[in-house]
Protein backbone atom coordinates (compact mmCIF):
# COMPACT_ATOMS: atom_id res chain seq x y z
CA UNK A 1 0.00 0.00 0.00
CA UNK A 2 1.33 3.36 -1.01
CA UNK A 3 0.96 6.09 1.60
CA UNK A 4 -1.73 8.45 0.39
CA UNK A 5 -3.14 5.80 -1.91
CA UNK A 6 -6.77 4.65 -1.95
CA UNK A 7 -6.21 1.87 0.61
CA UNK A 8 -4.70 4.25 3.15
CA UNK A 9 -7.45 6.78 2.58
CA UNK A 10 -10.10 4.10 3.11
CA UNK A 11 -8.31 2.97 6.27
CA UNK A 12 -8.24 6.55 7.58
CA UNK A 13 -11.94 6.89 6.79
CA UNK A 14 -12.61 3.71 8.77
CA UNK A 15 -10.84 5.24 11.78
CA UNK A 16 -13.03 8.31 11.42
CA UNK A 17 -16.19 6.17 11.28
CA UNK A 18 -15.25 4.55 14.57
CA UNK A 19 -14.69 7.90 16.24
CA UNK A 20 -18.00 9.22 14.93
CA UNK A 21 -19.89 6.12 16.00
CA UNK A 22 -18.33 6.33 19.45
CA UNK A 23 -19.63 9.88 19.71
CA UNK A 24 -23.13 8.75 18.75
CA UNK A 25 -22.98 10.26 15.25
CA UNK A 26 -24.11 6.99 13.67
CA UNK A 27 -25.80 8.50 10.62
CA UNK A 28 -22.66 10.46 9.74
CA UNK A 29 -20.45 7.41 10.40
CA UNK A 30 -22.61 5.29 8.11
CA UNK A 31 -22.48 7.83 5.30
CA UNK A 32 -18.72 8.10 5.64
CA UNK A 33 -18.36 4.29 5.55
CA UNK A 34 -20.50 4.12 2.40
CA UNK A 35 -18.44 6.85 0.74
CA UNK A 36 -15.19 5.10 1.61
CA UNK A 37 -16.56 1.83 0.21
CA UNK A 38 -17.29 3.58 -3.07
CA UNK A 39 -13.73 4.89 -3.37
CA UNK A 40 -11.61 2.17 -1.74
CA UNK A 41 -9.93 -0.56 -3.78
CA UNK A 42 -11.95 -3.74 -4.33
CA UNK A 43 -9.05 -5.99 -3.27
CA UNK A 44 -8.53 -4.32 0.13
CA UNK A 45 -10.69 -7.01 1.76
CA UNK A 46 -9.83 -6.13 5.34
CA UNK A 47 -10.59 -2.42 5.01
CA UNK A 48 -13.68 -3.07 2.88
CA UNK A 49 -14.87 -5.63 5.40
CA UNK A 50 -14.40 -3.29 8.34
CA UNK A 51 -16.18 -0.48 6.50
CA UNK A 52 -19.01 -2.83 5.50
CA UNK A 53 -19.44 -3.94 9.11
CA UNK A 54 -19.53 -0.31 10.20
CA UNK A 55 -22.14 0.52 7.56
CA UNK A 56 -24.26 -2.42 8.70
CA UNK A 57 -23.93 -1.61 12.38
CA UNK A 58 -24.84 2.04 11.91
CA UNK A 59 -27.81 0.98 9.79
CA UNK A 60 -29.05 -1.22 12.63
CA UNK A 61 -28.55 1.52 15.21
CA UNK A 62 -30.64 3.81 13.02
CA UNK A 63 -33.41 1.18 12.81
CA UNK A 64 -32.61 -0.20 9.37
CA UNK A 65 -31.83 -3.66 8.05
CA UNK A 66 -28.16 -4.59 8.28
CA UNK A 67 -28.46 -8.17 7.01
CA UNK A 68 -27.10 -7.46 3.50
CA UNK A 69 -24.06 -5.66 4.91
CA UNK A 70 -23.36 -8.48 7.36
CA UNK A 71 -23.60 -11.08 4.60
CA UNK A 72 -21.31 -9.02 2.38
CA UNK A 73 -18.79 -8.72 5.21
CA UNK A 74 -18.93 -12.48 5.80
CA UNK A 75 -18.15 -13.00 2.11
CA UNK A 76 -15.22 -10.59 2.27
CA UNK A 77 -13.92 -12.38 5.37
CA UNK A 78 -13.56 -15.55 3.31
CA UNK A 79 -10.69 -13.82 1.50
CA UNK A 80 -8.77 -13.16 4.71
CA UNK A 81 -6.34 -15.69 6.07
CA UNK A 82 -4.99 -14.20 9.30
CA UNK A 83 -7.24 -11.22 9.87
CA UNK A 84 -4.87 -8.69 11.39
CA UNK A 85 -3.71 -6.71 8.41
CA UNK A 86 -3.76 -3.03 9.33
CA UNK A 87 -4.60 -4.11 12.90
CA UNK A 88 -8.29 -4.37 11.99
CA UNK A 89 -8.72 -7.95 13.23
CA UNK A 90 -11.13 -8.48 10.34
CA UNK A 91 -11.94 -12.17 10.04
CA UNK A 92 -14.93 -14.52 10.08
CA UNK A 93 -14.81 -14.41 13.90
CA UNK A 94 -14.89 -10.61 13.80
CA UNK A 95 -18.00 -10.73 11.62
CA UNK A 96 -19.65 -12.92 14.26
CA UNK A 97 -18.82 -10.32 16.92
CA UNK A 98 -20.46 -7.62 14.84
CA UNK A 99 -23.51 -9.86 14.20
CA UNK A 100 -23.89 -10.15 17.97
CA UNK A 101 -23.55 -6.39 18.40
CA UNK A 102 -26.21 -5.79 15.75
CA UNK A 103 -28.54 -8.31 17.40
CA UNK A 104 -28.09 -6.55 20.73
CA UNK A 105 -28.82 -3.20 19.10
CA UNK A 106 -32.06 -4.66 17.73
CA UNK A 107 -33.00 -5.94 21.18
CA UNK A 108 -32.62 -9.60 20.21
CA UNK A 109 -31.19 -10.60 23.58
CA UNK A 110 -32.68 -14.12 23.51
CA UNK A 111 -30.99 -14.82 20.17
CA UNK A 112 -27.66 -13.70 21.61
CA UNK A 113 -28.11 -15.88 24.69
CA UNK A 114 -28.96 -18.92 22.58
CA UNK A 115 -25.81 -18.49 20.48
CA UNK A 116 -25.51 -19.90 16.99
CA UNK A 117 -24.01 -16.79 15.44
CA UNK A 118 -21.57 -17.56 12.69
CA UNK A 119 -21.75 -21.31 12.85
CA UNK A 120 -23.37 -21.31 9.43
CA UNK A 121 -24.15 -18.67 6.86
CA UNK A 122 -27.43 -19.02 5.02
CA UNK A 123 -26.80 -21.16 1.95
CA UNK A 124 -23.34 -22.19 3.15
CA UNK A 125 -22.41 -25.41 4.96
CA UNK A 126 -20.72 -25.07 8.34
CA UNK A 127 -16.98 -24.62 7.88
CA UNK A 128 -17.49 -24.04 4.16
CA UNK A 129 -15.51 -20.82 3.92
CA UNK A 130 -12.57 -20.95 1.51
CA UNK A 131 -9.44 -19.06 2.34
CA UNK A 132 -7.87 -17.41 -0.64
CA UNK A 133 -4.79 -15.99 0.99
CA UNK A 134 -4.04 -12.85 2.93
CA UNK A 135 -5.33 -9.66 1.44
Amino acid sequence: MKLGGPSWIALAEFARTQALSGLGAHKRAGKLAERALNTGPADAYDVRGALTLTAGYTESVLGGDSSAALEEAAGLAEHIEFGNRNFLLFSPANVVSWRISVALERGEHAAVRSGGFGRERPGKPAGGGRRRGAA
